[in-house]
């Protein structure tokens, strides 16, 4: 697997292990995902129902200019998106997902990627708090934030 593909699962599995902060989303409905489509994910059975939270690789890895003499810091970023069914009064619900926004970033946010023994510290950068053309066209909530996870591999 790659080191990008090693870091989404651990990010979901850091999710998973923290479900219960999450109200209403069970860990079948946590999904790692070519791209942040729920109606893709929903088809592909990749979740069950909404809500869901779906973990996709987007951005560019960056590479940093720290490291050691024998490796290099890269930076693999993984969308982690919050989404919730709604209709056209918000209600609660908008509550609930930016809960949720709230709880994950906390897991992330200058901490050590657990199960990724290269992994030395995640970073997390804000989204919109919401995604106004997820509600508008598709009747979605949808919030998320990118954790950025900062990897030291052997050079060569």
């Amino acid at each position: 697997m790659s080191q990008h593909g090693e870091i989404l699962d651990a990010v979901k599995a850091t999710i998973v292990a923290a479900i219960s902060s999450f109200n209403g989303v069970s860990s079948a409905d946590v999904a790692v995902c070519k791209r942040p489509d729920v109606k893709q994910a929903l088809h592909e059975s990749l979740i069950t129902k909404m809500p869901c939270i779906l973990i996709c690789p987007t951005d560019q890895i960056s590479i940093l200019g720290n490291g050691t003499n024998g490796t290099d810091d890269y930076g693999y970023p993984a969308a982690v998106c919050f989404v919730s069914a709604a209709d056209s009064t918000i209600g609660t619900d908008i509550d609930l997902v930016t809960g949720w926004h709230q709880a994950a970033r906390k897991l992330f946010h200058n901490r050590r990627l657990s199960g990724v023994t290269t992994a030395w510290r995640c970073e997390t950068a804000p989204a919109p708090a919401f995604n106004t053309d997820a509600f508008t066209n598709n009747q979605y909530l949808a919030t998320g934030f990118l954790v950025r996870v900062f990897n030291r591999e052997l050079r060569g």
